[in-house]
């Protein structure tokens, strides 16, 4: 089967909630469309959808953020990868990647950076196996 990514449009919300609710967060993805139109039209921020034979079966929030750092160069932050459990290891995951890092370097990027949950330890192997480096700490303060 053949993974294609492409760009996510304003039709596309219902799949992009269906495969996000693969994440299994402590709070559910709802189908908003306020907070989807905005997130659409956001500069630099591209919500990426992968298809096989034209269904959902993964998404990527990639944004692309200018920074005064290193020369003004960009970087890229991907969030919120999820790729259906029935689709897992078949390459889905790493098309999205494949394409958001593409992506980047197409808007000049310096780099990628992602988070991923402490409890997602196969996660934590695709992204190694993809050749990141874990270079940070994350912090959190819920409001």
């Amino acid at each position: 089967m053949t993974t294609t990514v492409r760009q996510a449009i304003q039709e596309d919300l219902d799949s992009i909630v269906m495969v996000l609710g693969e994440l299994q967060v402590r709070s559910t993805a709802v189908a908003d469309a306020d907070a989807w139109s905005a997130m659409l039209g956001q500069t630099g921020r591209t919500i990426l959808l992968a298809e096989r034979d034209g269904d959902p079966v993964g998404t990527a929030d990639l944004w692309i953020a200018p920074t005064l750092l290193h020369g003004a160069v960009p970087r890229a932050f991907v969030n919120y990868v999820a790729v259906l459990s029935a689709a897992r290891r078949s390459g889905v995951g790493r098309a999205l990647m494949e394409d958001a890092h593409r992506r980047a370097v197409v808007a000049g990027c310096r780099d990628v950076l992602l988070m991923s949950g402490d409890h997602r330890p196969d996660a934590h192997r695709f992204y190694d196996a993809l050749g990141y480096e874990r270079c940070a700490v994350g912090f959190r303060m819920m409001l």
